[in-house]
């Protein structure tokens, strides 16, 4: 299973409502979609949405979100029991990549 969080701010909270709509009507193979926060919770540094899929649509869920991101950061990592190696070592980046708080993590 994986997560990729898609990253917005205030200045560009509209795209990032239009890529969330946008992964709703395109029906992509994802688990689930989850609400919109616009405050940093957990580890992530800024509002973000994320979407779960499974493994095997890694590749598929990578392009379409590389396509349609726009200008937002995106992270994507695998779900295991250790939180921290999967959003730090596992990350993979699609734009700039931020600085996540890793101390809101157990291992």
């Amino acid at each position: 299973m994986y997560h990729a969080h898609i990253y917005y701010n205030t200045e560009n909270k509209e795209q990032a409502q239009q890529i969330h709509q946008q992964i709703l009507h395109e029906e992509l193979p994802i688990d689930r979609l989850g609400f919109m926060h616009d405050e940093p919770m957990g580890p992530h540094p800024q509002g973000m949405f994320q979407i779960q899929f499974i493994d095997c649509y890694l590749m598929n869920i990578m392009e379409w979100l590389e396509r349609n991101r726009i200008n937002h950061s995106v992270l994507i990592h695998p779900m295991s029991d250790d939180l921290v190696a999967d959003h730090r070592d596992e990350a993979i980046w699609l734009g700039e990549a931020l600085e996540l708080d890793f101390s809101q993590l157990k291992k």
